[in-house]
């Protein structure tokens, strides 16, 4: 049996919309993952290819969600901003997350790695797993749980963790020359302008694109010329990254069928 690897990025809410249109062009030309590991938005993307969801359905859920299903800003936060360590609680990602995935690890049928920060010593730690997380819910939601929109998560081991995208944005494994094929599946849009942002949440997020960018590269750089990686990175305009755009999803899948088509004559 070949053995697949999909590495998912993280990318916000935009980015949920990209990776359900690449997830169901990847199917429409017949390619499924073995092995998936996924950082935010792909870490959420991931669970569900891990729980036995078809691309289709996943686009059909999120297009049913608008962003209040995931950011739930606090009272007044941008009068108390100065006093807030996170701008929004968190509860409702989680809730979302836990209506729609499986409750137990034991439920996903695919190995999945879902990456995030440890808070306290910024090591980059594969939370899907019982001994950190409660639920699949729960490590999804550490991995996109991005430093001051959203508190940190503490663990069952007691430890608290963050985005993933901070430390490994564009999760490739170690063991990755191992795979008959590895995809790099992309979902940060164009990247973004370089000049300051006109508010303090705006340059925040600004200069997180900017560190979530430079991981994707290096990555890049590392797999360049393996005959076994491919690359979908849909260059498509992105709204900020706590907005989604279901518009997205029917473009990344019409960008990624072009790319795939590209790959397949151009080896």
């Amino acid at each position: 049996m070949k053995r697949v690897l999909f590495c998912r990025s993280g990318g916000g809410l935009p980015g949920l919309d990209i990776h359900a249109g690449i997830w169901q062009a990847l199917a429409a030309r017949g390619i499924h993952a073995t092995a998936i590991h996924g950082t935010s938005a792909g870490a959420i993307i991931s669970a569900f290819d891990a729980a036995e969801w078809d691309a289709t359905a996943t686009a059909a859920l999120l297009k049913s969600l608008s962003s209040r299903d995931v950011v739930d800003y606090r009272f007044a936060w941008r009068t108390r901003s100065g006093f807030l360590a996170n701008i929004c609680s968190g509860a409702a990602m989680r809730q979302t997350l836990g209506k729609h995935l499986p409750a137990t690890f034991e439920a996903c049928a695919k190995p999945v790695a879902a990456w995030a920060t440890q808070a306290n010593t910024s090591r980059r730690i594969n939370v899907f797993r019982p001994t950190i997380a409660r639920s699949p819910a729960e490590a999804c939601a550490m991995s996109a749980s991005i430093p001051a929109i959203f508190p940190p998560i503490r663990g069952s081991d007691g430890l608290q963790y963050v985005d993933g995208g901070m430390r490994f944005n564009l999760p490739l494994p170690a063991d990755w020359p191992s795979y008959d094929e590895v995809w790099l599946l992309i979902a940060t849009g164009i990247p973004s302008p370089t000049d300051p942002a006109g508010t303090t949440l705006g340059n925040i997020l600004r200069v997180f694109r900017h560190l979530m960018a430079d991981q994707i590269l290096d990555v890049l750089d590392q797999t360049h010329g393996a005959p076994t990686c491919r690359v979908i990175w849909p260059q498509l305009k992105t709204p900020g990254m706590l907005d989604f755009d279901h518009t997205l999803i029917d473009q990344a899948r019409a960008e990624t069928l072009k790319i795939i088509d590209h790959l397949e004559t151009h080896p």
